[in-house]
């Protein structure tokens, strides 16, 4: 998200060109809309305004549904996809089902494979 489009694109192919076969690729990713200040999800305005007291900006993002083609370009595919409400259900909900922390939505983490 710190990167341009064209470094993360290199950085993608240089993984994609060095990774041994079977290879797994890890990453976290700010959901595109998020760049364009539509407020659609959990604490959207709040991480903006952190990265922007810091001095910093995001530059790329990935659209919701785009994420399978994305790695696709990379000769990549997607293992697991989880976006904010996932992390919460699977990090930070307790035995009785009751949800200990939110999510900043703006975010969503892959795992994908060569």
């Amino acid at each position: 998200m710190y990167l341009k489009p064209a470094s993360v694109a290199a950085t993608m192919q240089t993984i994609s060109d060095f990774a041994a076969k079977s290879s797994r690729v890890v990453f976290d990713y700010v959901h595109a809309c998020v760049l364009k200040g539509e407020g659609r999800f959990y604490g959207e305005e709040q991480i903006n305004q952190m990265v922007s007291d810091a001095g910093e900006r995001w530059h790329s993002g990935i659209e919701e549904d785009g994420v399978e083609s994305f790695l696709a370009r990379f000769g990549l595919s997607l293992i697991e996809h989880k976006q904010a409400a996932d992390m919460e259900r699977d990090y930070f909900t307790d035995s009785q089902g009751k949800r200990m922390a939110r999510i900043n939505g703006a975010h969503a983490l892959v795992t994908a494979i060569k």
